[in-house]
């Protein structure tokens, strides 16, 4: 009796160990905002203020963000249920404007969102965008990804391309 009541708890404390190890293991950069900055191939200077697994948004959509009050909408929608939220960036929108990618809900965890490049050209802006799926087991919890950028304001047209 002793021994099956040992077994138990042995698998028992098993499933638990690994439940809690699958859920830790693929840990994101969601609370803290990183100051990446990259400089891509035509020169034109990236700089990630922020990315993580839970968004907000159920849909797919990309914002480019020319104005301050569309930046605090978008912030207060991402950072609904965190605590503390993601501060809300200081953008020179006279001469910088932030580009927000939202990957849409998915059903478990590993997936991404984020800019691979952007390509400027005479009249309009390419932004290209890698998203990741999960290869191998994944957590199960459903996830948002989304990706925050600042780049250099400009007026032409941008275009959003997904790329490998």
């Amino acid at each position: 009796m002793v021994n099956k009541y040992l077994n138990s708890m042995k698998y028992l404390l098993f499933f638990f160990t690994l439940t809690i190890a699958s859920c830790n293991a693929k840990k994101e950069s969601v609370q803290n905002v990183t100051n990446d900055t990259t400089v891509m191939k035509n020169q034109m200077k990236i700089e990630v203020l922020a990315e993580g697994s839970h968004g907000g948004y159920e849909t797919s959509k990309y914002i480019i963000i020319k104005e301050e009050k569309t930046l605090r909408e978008v912030f207060t929608k991402v950072n609904m249920i965190r605590r503390p939220g993601f501060p809300i960036p200081k953008i020179d929108f006279e001469n910088e404007m932030v580009i927000a990618l939202f990957m849409g809900q998915k059903n478990n965890g590993g997936y991404g969102i984020s800019v691979k490049n952007i390509v400027d050209t005479d009249d309009s802006i390419e932004i290209q965008i890698k998203e990741v799926e999960p290869e191998g087991m994944t957590t199960m919890v459903i996830c948002q990804p989304f990706y925050f950028c600042k780049i250099p304001k400009s007026d032409k047209n941008v275009v959003f391309k997904k790329v490998e």
